[in-house]
């Protein structure tokens, strides 16, 4: 398991990492929604342009290990990013216009 430090640095050396980024305003929204499962899947939509992930494997991967999201956050993020489950459909429809 990486330390918060080796985080942080792994984050710092994706590209396009920076204070305004997809990985971080996950973070920020995890703290904000931790209780509320709903507003969490809201906050996953952003990660995604027409069904695909925004983020890379490692953004992911630091995120899903991160202690500041809760197992359910963590389980969801990664259900979220692998295509064809019900979760990924479920985050990605949140995204598209209602008809």
């Amino acid at each position: 398991m990486a330390t918060t430090n080796e985080k942080k640095e792994i984050l710092r050396s994706c590209p396009g990492i920076g204070e305004h980024t997809r990985a971080n305003f996950l973070l920020r929204g995890a703290k904000e929604c931790r209780y509320n499962a709903r507003h969490w899947l809201r906050y996953l939509r952003k990660a995604f342009q027409n069904g695909r992930p925004l983020l890379s494997k490692g953004e992911i991967d630091v995120l899903a290990g991160s202690e500041e999201l809760s197992m359910f956050q963590r389980i969801s993020l990664r259900q979220a990013m692998t295509v064809g489950t019900p979760t990924h459909e479920f985050v990605v429809a949140l995204d598209r216009p209602a008809t």
